[in-house]
Parts: structure tokens; C-alpha cells; sequence
């Protein structure tokens, strides 16, 4: 998957490691997430899963889409973008 490497790639340069970067497998196959349902599914804190989505919020991996306070949604657009281009 030349995405998931490029991803990959770029949290190598910014020596972004743990489960940040764990999370660019989950995202390149389902790019729709939230920390609650990260952190049951992976075992780990909401602090750990909220942690790891804003550095890649912060690479522009991820975008917050509901405006909310709480219950936050973040999609990954660069797989969408590969679904909608075929």
C-alpha cells in the first residue's frame, strides 16, 4: 500500500513513533475515527488514542469533521480521495 508507506514515511521524518504510528494502519483501512472507539479497540488510555490522532490531525492525516466539543469524528481524506479518484 503506497499510502500506508507514505504515511509511514513521514512519521519516520518527524521521529513520531508509538501509537501514532500504529494508527496509520487503522486509518488507511477504516478513515473514520474517534478516540473512544480506538482506545477499546487497540487497549489502550482515551488519552493515549486522543494523543495519537492530534499529531496526525497535526501532519494533516486526520480532520475533525463534527465542529463538537465532545464526541469528536476524524476523517483520514487521503483514502478517500484514492476511492474517489478510481
Amino acid at each position: 500500500m503506497a499510502l500506508r508507506d507514505e504515511m509511514r514515511g513521514t512519521l519516520e521524518q518527524h521521529k513520531i513513533r508509538g501509537f501514532a504510528k500504529d494508527l496509520v494502519d487503522e486509518i488507511v483501512s477504516n478513515p473514520v475515527v474517534n478516540p473512544s472507539s480506538l482506545s477499546a479497540a487497540h487497549s489502550v488510555s482515551w488519552p493515549t488514542a486522543n494523543a495519537a490522532i492530534q499529531r496526525l490531525v497535526g501532519l494533516g492525516f486526520l480532520k475533525e469533521i463534527t465542529g463538537a466539543q465532545y464526541g469528536r469524528l476524524y476523517v483520514a481524506p487521503a483514502p478517500f480521495a484514492i476511492i474517489e479518484s478510481d
